[in-house]
C-alpha cells in the first residue's frame, strides 16, 4: 500500500534525528535499562528469570516452532490431540470473526462518509481501516444493545442486518466511484485517474509498497507472527476467572434468556458492557453460547491491529515512516498486547480508542474529527468505567489545550456530543434499571437498586487504592516499566530514549509523554492497580518509543545503529518465545478444539466436569460462593461475591446477624427452591475460603448452616467426589486459619492426614 503524506501534521518533525549528537547517549540509556530488565525474575511465573528466558530463547524457539521436546510419555499423549490437522476447526470461528469485523467495516464506513475519513490523507489506506472498523464494531455494539433490550436476539435478524449493512455500503462505494472515476481537468477534458476516490477492496487493504531494502519492510513483516500468535491463541477457550465469571457469563445468560435484562445476581453486568456486546453478537451470529463467545474473543483479537495502526499513524507524525514502523511493532510484540488479545480482557478495546481519540486530538482539528475523538474517548468509558479518567479526561483536556480560543467552545460542545453517543446509552439503560446511572457506582450519590451501604462498603474497600506513599508510588512506576511479566523492554526503554534525546523530538512529544504520566498516576491514585488496568498505557508508550528507537536506528554511527538493531531483534525474538511457550497465556494453538474445551473446563472450574456428568436432565442448582459457571451445562442461580447471597435470601429471615439469624419456615424454604426447580445445592468451599480471606463472604454460608439444612431435613447430607479433596496442610496460613474456626467441620481424617472437600453437593429432599 502506497502510504501517504502528512500533509498537514500538528506536530511535524523532518525525521528522526539521524545527526542528533546525544543518540550515544540515548544507546547508553537503553542499554541499561535493557540489562536492568533481563536482570528481573518474573513475579507471576516465577522463579523464571528473564535472564534465563533470553538465554534459552533459541533453543526454545525451536523446540516449540519444529514441535520437538516430546520426549516424555506424557508429551506424546498430549501430541496425539493438536497439530496441523487440527487448524481446519478454527474456520468456522475464524469466518464468524470476519462476518462480523467485516459488517463493522461496512458499519463505519457509511457512518464515516459524512465525516470523510476517507479523504484523510495523513493517514494511509490501511490505518483510515482501522478507524473506520474501530468506529464500526462500537456501533454494531450498540445495535446488539437496542435488540438485546427489545428480546430481538435473533440469529436471522442479526444475519439479515448484517448482510444488509455490507450489501448497502458496497452499493454505495461502487456508486460513489462510479460517480467520481473521471473528474474535469483544468483544460476541460476528462481526466479518469485524478482525485479517484479509493475503491473498497481486498486488495486496497493488503497492497503495500515492498522494497527488501528498507527497515520499515522488514519492521512490518516483524509484525505478522505477532499477529498470528494473537489469531491463534484467540481461538481458543477462555481459561481466566474474570472472563468466565462475567465478561462470558454475563452474555451467555443474556443469549440463553433471548434478551437484556437487570441481572441482580451479577453485579458486573450492569457495567458498561461494549465488548461484550461484540461477544453476544458473537453468540447469536453462531447460534450457540461457547463456540460464540470464542468466536466473539477472536473477533476482540482485531483490536490489537487496530490500534497497532493508530500507534503506527501517531508515531509517523512524530518522527516519520521509520518511527510509525517501529512503533507498530513495539505496541504488537509486547506480550501484554498478546495476553489482552487472547484472554477476552476489555483493555485491549479500551487501549484501542485511547490510541485512536489520542491520534485524532494530537492531529489536525476539525469539528469532525473532534467529534470523532469523543466517540472514540466514549467508546473506551462504553469498555469499562475506568475509561472516564483514563480517555475522555485527558483527551478533552488536550483538545482544550490545542484548541484556538476561537474554536474552543465548538470543539468542546462537539466532543462532548460524541462522548455521549457512545457511553449515553449505557448511563440510560442503567439509570431506568437502577435508578443509578453510573450503578454500582455513586451509590451515596444515586443510591441503585438491590444494593446497600454494607455491600458499597465492600465494594469500595475492594476496589479503591490500598495504602499511599512515595515508596509505594515509585515501587508501582517500576513494576508498571520493568517489574511485569509481560511488558517489553523496546516498550518504556525507548521512552526513556526518547527523553534522553531532548530537543525537538522531545518536545514534540511532550503532549503524549504528559498524557503517559497521567494514565500512570490516574492508576495508583483511583483504581485498585491491578497490573491489566495500567495496560492502555501501552500505546502512549509504543508511540514514544517508537520515535525514540528510530532515531538511533538512522542514527550517523554505524555502531550506533547496528547494536540498536541488534536490542530490536533480540527483545522481540525473546517476547515471541515468551508468548509461545505458555507464559503470557493459554497457547495450546494446534489443540483440538473439543479437547482444549475440556482441558480449559478442568482448569477453571474442574468440578464443571463431574456436575455437566451427573446433573439430572431439567433440574436446577443453586450454587454457594462460585460465580466462574460458564462451563455449567444446567440451568443454575448464583450470585458474585459482591451480590446479595442466594442462599441467605431464600433461607434465613431478613434482618438480624448472619451468623445467628433463623432459618425461614421449612415449608416456605422448601416451597422457594421448588418454585425454580432447584433439586441440589452445590457449595464451593474453596471459593468461600478465598473470599473470607479477601473481599469477605456473608457469615450466614457456613459449613454449620448447610449442616442445619441437612438436620431440618431441607437438603440430603453432601457429596463430595474423591477428586475434591485436598490436604489441609497443603492451604495457605490464611486459609488453614479459616478452616480451624470457621471450617473445622468439614476436616476428616484419611490415610493418617487431615483433609477436607474444596467443593460439595447436597441434595434437595424431595
Amino acid at each position: 500500500m502506497a502510504m501517504a503524506d502528512d500533509t498537514t501534521p500538528a506536530l511535524v518533525l523532518t525525521g528522526p534525528g539521524a545527526s542528533n549528537g546525544r543518540t550515544g547517549w540515548g544507546l547508553l540509556a537503553l542499554g541499561l535499562f535493557v540489562a536492568v530488565f533481563f536482570s528481573t525474575t518474573l513475579p507471576n511465573n516465577a522463579p523464571t528469570t528473564r535472564w534465563f528466558l533470553l538465554t534459552e530463547t533459541p533453543g526454545l524457539l525451536f523446540d516449540w516452532t519444529l514441535g520437538a521436546g516430546d520426549d516424555t510419555p506424557e508429551e506424546r499423549e498430549a501430541n496425539r490431540t493438536r497439530g496441523w490437522d487440527r487448524l481446519p476447526q478454527r474456520l468456522p470461528l475464524w469466518g464468524g470473526a470476519g462476518l462480523l469485523l467485516l459488517t463493522a467495516t461496512a458499519l463505519g464506513r457509511l457512518v464515516g462518509r459524512p465525516l470523510r475519513i476517507d479523504r484523510w490523507e495523513e493517514l494511509n489506506r490501511f490505518e483510515r481501516w482501522g478507524v473506520q472498523a474501530a468506529l464500526g464494531l462500537s456501533i454494531w455494539s450498540l445495535v446488539t444493545l437496542g435488540l438485546g433490550l427489545a428480546g430481538w436476539l435473533d440469529r436471522w435478524l442479526f444475519v439479515g442486518l448484517m448482510g444488509g449493512v455490507i450489501a448497502v455500503e458496497s452499493l454505495v462505494s461502487v456508486w460513489t466511484w462510479r460517480r467520481h472515476r473521471t473528474v474535469p481537468s483544468a483544460d476541460g477534458t476528462r481526466d479518469a485517474d485524478a482525485a479517484r476516490p479509493e475503491r473498497w477492496s481486498l486488495a486496497s487493504l493488503t497492497t503495500y509498497r515492498f522494497s527488501y531494502g528498507t527497515p520499515g519492510t522488514w519492521l512490518r513483516v516483524a509484525c505478522l507472527p505477532f499477529l498470528v500468535l494473537i489469531l491463534l491463541g484467540s481461538a481458543l477457550p477462555s481459561t481466566d476467572f474474570d472472563v468466565n465469571e462475567y465478561h462470558f457469563g454475563g452474555p451467555k445468560e443474556y443469549f440463553q434468556a433471548g434478551r437484556i435484562s437487570f441481572l441482580a445476581h451479577n453485579v458486573y453486568t450492569s457495567f458498561p458492557f461494549l465488548t461484550e456486546m461484540l461477544t453476544l453478537s458473537a453468540m447469536v451470529v453462531m447460534d450457540d453460547w461457547f463456540w460464540g463467545a470464542v468466536t466473539g474473543k477472536v473477533l476482540l483479537g482485531a483490536y490489537a491491529l487496530m490500534a497497532a495502526l493508530a500507534v503506527r499513524a501517531g508515531a509517523r507524525r512524530l518522527g516519520g515512516e521509520l518511527a510509525g514502523d517501529v512503533a507498530a511493532l513495539v505496541y504488537l510484540s509486547t506480550p501484554w498486547v498478546f495476553r489482552i488479545s487472547t484472554i477476552a480482557y476489555v483493555e485491549g478495546a479500551l487501549a484501542c480508542y485511547l490510541a485512536l481519540a489520542w491520534l485524532l486530538v494530537t492531529g489536525p482539528l476539525c469539528g469532525s474529527r473532534v467529534l470523532l475523538a469523543g466517540l472514540f474517548a466514549g467508546s473506551a468509558m462504553a469498555c469499562k468505567y475506568p475509561g472516564l479518567v483514563q480517555v475522555v479526561l485527558p483527551v478533552g483536556v488536550a483538545l482544550v489545550w490545542r484548541a484556538s480560543a476561537r474554536e474552543r467552545g465548538r470543539f468542546v460542545l462537539l466532543y462532548g456530543l460524541g462522548v455521549a453517543v457512545a457511553i449515553g446509552p449505557w448511563l440510560l439503560k442503567n439509570l431506568v434499571e437502577t435508578g443509578n446511572p453510573v450503578y454500582p457506582l455513586a451509590y451515596t450519590l444515586f443510591g441503585g437498586r438491590d444494593w446497600d451501604a454494607a455491600l458499597n462498603a465492600k465494594w469500595r474497600a475492594a476496589h479503591g487504592p490500598n495504602g499511599f506513599s512515595l515508596l509505594g508510588f515509585l515501587d508501582g512506576l517500576f513494576d508498571v516499566s520493568v517489574r511485569n511479566d509481560w511488558l517489553s523492554p523496546l516498550l518504556y526503554g525507548g521512552v526513556l530514549v526518547t527523553c534522553v534525546l531532548g530537543g525537538a523530538l522531545c518536545r514534540a512529544a511532550r503532549p503524549t509523554l504528559l498524557g503517559l504520566a497521567w494514565l500512570y498516576v490516574a492508576w495508583w491514585l483511583l483504581t485498585h492497580r491491578l497490573d491489566r488496568f495500567w495496560v492502555p498505557m501501552l500505546p502512549l508508550a509504543a508511540l514514544l518509543a517508537g520515535a525514540g528507537l528510530a532515531t538511533l536506528l538512522a542514527s550517523d554511527s554505524s555502531f550506533v545503529r547496528k547494536l540498536t538493531w541488534t536490542i530490536v531483534v533480540v527483545s522481540g525474538a525473546c517476547n515471541f518465545v515468551l508468548c509461545g511457550v505458555g507464559l503470557a497465556g493459554y497457547n495450546d494453538f494446534l489443540k483440538d478444539l473439543p479437547a482444549a474445551r475440556a482441558y480449559a473446563a478442568r482448569l477453571t472450574m474442574p468440578e464443571s466436569v463431574w456436575l455437566n456428568a451427573n446433573w439430572p436432565p431439567g433440574a436446577a442448582v443453586l450454587a454457594v460462593g462460585d460465580a466462574e459457571l460458564f462451563e455449567a451445562q444446567f440451568p443454575v442461580y448464583y450470585n458474585t461475591v459482591f451480590d446479595h447471597s442466594l442462599l441467605e435470601q431464600w433461607c434465613g429471615v431478613d434482618g438480624g446477624d448472619p451468623r445467628t439469624k433463623p432459618l425461614r419456615p421449612l415449608k416456605e424454604i422448601r416451597e422457594t427452591l421448588a418454585a425454580r426447580a432447584v433439586s441440589h445445592v452445590y457449595v464451593n468451599w474453596g471459593e468461600l475460603l478465598r473470599y473470607r480471606t479477601t473481599y469477605g463472604y456473608t457469615d450466614f454460608v457456613s459449613p454449620d448452616r448447610l449442616q442445619e439444612l441437612v438436620t431440618a431435613g431441607v437438603l440430603e447430607p453432601p457429596v463430595s467426589p474423591p477428586e475434591a479433596f485436598t490436604r489441609v496442610a497443603s492451604l495457605a496460613d490464611s486459609w488453614r486459619a479459616q478452616v480451624e474456626t470457621w471450617g473445622k467441620p468439614l476436616v476428616r481424617t484419611e490415610g493418617g492426614e487431615a483433609v477436607l472437600p474444596l467443593w460439595s453437593v447436597y441434595r434437595v429432599r424431595p
